[in-house]
């Protein structure tokens, strides 16, 4: 009998290294996340315009910032993981109950942590698109400057995407931007980042229209034919997209694809991280049974 007990723990000694190394590997694809949404200039600029949905106040002052704070949680994750597989490892080659239990309450606590930031993330998610929505708008009219960080976010969207305004053009009427801003004609509702860049605009933080006259013409011409800003039916094919020199459509549609398109990819890792992490929660729960009975006998 101790025999055969001996041969099931050394097999499960064996499982539970090969799938701490693969558990090791996970995390360091964890890690590699976290980083990536740290440096990517995408992820750090759709980020601002995302965090202004989420701000529970009328400036930036209250913004969370859910990309940050979504990048150091897989960081830590990513860390975590090699550390709590190397005492898993070391409690499987030594079969020590003590350091195998201890391990199994780090599995416990991770995986209650992964279920909590999953139901936050489910939660928060599925009224990100209406919060960003309702505030995007009104943050444009009241907030944007075209120098704080969260504008230099939304010009960087605004030029990738070919797109202006949050809902379409019609945010920048009666903005302070608008009206603060001498260098736009008068009539013109729009911010530079609404026109065909030229090849010398490096960031969004620099500007230089391709054709600054023919843009606040286009956007003169718009929104006269809007019924003053009350219609966005005349926004047509040649108002939308990167050829044109006033790009009129909203990027609501953009942001939310954006973020749609990505979401898989963080769901994916974590399903197969928590997969994982089941399957060695079963198999490290066996073997301290397993070297429990081998002592008793």
């Amino acid at each position: 009998m101790g025999s055969g007990q001996g041969a099931g723990t050394g097999c499960l000694k064996i499982m539970l290294i090969f799938f701490n190394i693969l558990f090791w590997i996970f995390g360091l694809g964890v890690l590699a996340i976290g980083i990536w949404i740290k440096v990517d200039k995408e992820i750090a600029n759709v980020g601002e315009v995302i965090n202004l949905g989420l701000s529970s106040g009328s400036g930036t002052d209250n913004i969370e910032n859910i990309v940050d704070i979504t990048a150091w949680c897989f960081i830590a994750a990513g860390i975590f993981a090699f550390i709590v597989g190397f005492f898993g490892c070391c409690g499987a080659i030594r079969e020590s109950q003590v350091l195998l239990g201890f391990y199994i309450v780090c599995l416990v606590l991770v995986g209650c942590a992964e279920i909590g930031a999953g139901v936050y993330v489910a939660v928060r998610y599925s009224t990100l698109g209406d919060k960003i929505s309702d505030f995007g708008s009104n943050w444009v009219k009241t907030e944007y400057d075209d120098n704080s960080v969260a504008s230099l976010g939304f010009n960087y969207v605004q030029l990738e995407w070919c797109c202006c305004g949050y809902k379409n053009y019609l945010d920048y009427k009666g903005s302070s931007y608008v009206e603060d801003n001498t260098r736009i004609k008068d009539g013109a509702w729009m911010s530079y980042a609404c026109c065909m860049p030229s090849e010398t605009t490096e960031d969004s933080s620099d500007i230089q229209p391709a054709d600054i006259e023919k843009c606040e013409n286009a956007a003169i011409a718009l929104a006269a034919g809007s019924n003053n800003g009350t219609s966005t039916d005349n926004i047509d094919a040649s108002y939308q997209g990167c050829d044109a020199q006033f790009r009129a459509q909203g990027c609501e549609d953009a942001v939310i694809e954006w973020v749609q398109e990505r979401l898989p990819i963080f769901i994916g890792v974590g399903c197969g991280v928590a997969g994982v992490q089941l399957f060695i929660f079963i198999i490290a729960v066996c073997m301290c049974v397993c070297i429990k009975r081998e002592e008793k006998d």
